[in-house]
């Protein structure tokens, strides 16, 4: 999962399937993950909050340089990775030739030369060709491998994504949804009179003539099928201000030391009895944790959470979660100006609300 993807974002594109292959990559290179975590909810959050692991720490051999690609394979921002999974698979075989042609420093060089690049605008540069005499086979034939592999891995995904696709038809699924319909419309009727068969038509509503013509014509409306489509919960409308919200004052930027930073957001649906947990930690430290079972309202307007802290926050930048049954809901950020860095965690709150 990337980390836009674990913030909820909505307009994903192609580099979040970047960082996934990259997570790959990692995980063929060294055998395990790049990131640990003993909760579901913690995974999200290294992925959101962990520096890049440095790959020389599992596996000694490998160049320096390696560490370039995976540091742009796992970039936090999408704008800082690879354009697409193609330009992944050719900064592999690119770093494989170089490394027979040129030495390690020239290898440091073009994947600077990468990472200062535009994803929509790479730089084509031809791949030499290896020679064939007086020159032994590259050390690293492990490149190659793994280029291949991930490539392969990248057509896999988008043929597996186009025929899921394709299968779900809405036709389709809007005429076995009229059939089921008119199905358990003839049971219910023919159950109700056991007389004749009903005559079954294509429109929503059937008629049944008793085998008494002189009796009246009595039409049955069908009976409706339950829509359980699930509404899930949600938070949007985040704010933070200064002061109380009212809706004009809302920043994300605010003054050095500042004692207390008024929050509020907007909720909807979320279940009596859901788990819930609000986590604020500022740029990677957990800073406090309230956890608890919810009992408010389903939907409304959050207005009583505050950033706080009686000595001044520490600069630097903030971040509040909010997971519901371990889902993330919410990922909000705010900065706090200046070099102040009184900091005095808050520790574990065993409440929805809690004080510092």
């Amino acid at each position: 999962m990337s980390p836009e993807q674990a913030r909820t974002q909505k307009d994903l594109d192609g580099r979040s399937d970047v960082y996934s292959l990259a997570v790959i990559l990692f995980e063929m290179l060294t055998g395990e993950q790049p990131y640990k975590a003993d909760t579901p909810v913690g995974m999200v959050v290294a992925h959101i909050q962990d520096p890049i692991p440095h790959i020389a720490e599992k596996r000694g051999d490998l160049p320096s340089s390696a560490q370039r690609v995976i540091d742009k394979g796992l970039a936090k921002e999408r704008e800082d990775r690879f354009g697409t999974s193609r330009e992944l698979v050719d900064a592999l075989r690119l770093l494989a030739t170089i490394i027979e042609e040129g030495g390690p420093g020239k290898i440091d060089e073009i994947i600077i030369g990468w990472a200062n690049e535009k994803p929509s605008q790479p730089e084509c540069r031809p791949v030499p060709e290896p020679r064939r005499s007086g020159k032994p086979q590259s050390t690293f034939p492990w490149l190659w491998v793994v280029g291949g592999s991930v490539l392969f891995i990248g057509v896999i995904i988008v043929c597996v994504a186009v025929y899921w696709y394709a299968s779900r038809s809405p036709a389709q699924e809007e005429i076995t949804s009229e059939q089921i319909q008119t199905q358990i419309v003839a049971t219910a009727s023919a159950s109700a009179w056991q007389a004749s068969a009903p005559v079954a038509t294509s429109t929503p509503i059937i008629q049944l003539v008793p085998t008494n013509t002189t009796g009246p014509t009595v039409t049955h409306t069908p009976v409706p099928i339950p829509t359980d489509t699930p509404v899930l919960p949600r938070i949007y409308n985040f704010m933070a201000c200064p002061g109380t919200c009212n809706g004009a004052n809302s920043s994300r930027s605010f003054a050095e030391a500042i004692k207390v930073i008024d929050v509020q957001w907007d909720y909807e649906h979320i279940p009596y009895g859901a788990k819930y947990e609000r986590i604020w930690s500022m740029e990677g430290r957990e800073w406090a944790r309230y956890s608890c079972i919810w009992t408010g309202a389903g939907s409304g307007t959050e207005t009583q959470v505050t950033l706080t802290e009686p000595d001044g926050l520490h600069s630097g930048t903030w971040q509040v979660l909010i997971l519901v049954d371990d889902a993330v809901l919410m990922s909000e950020e705010v900065t706090v100006l200046g070099n102040w860095t009184f900091w005095e965690p808050g520790g574990y709150f065993d409440s929805c609300y809690g004080k510092r």
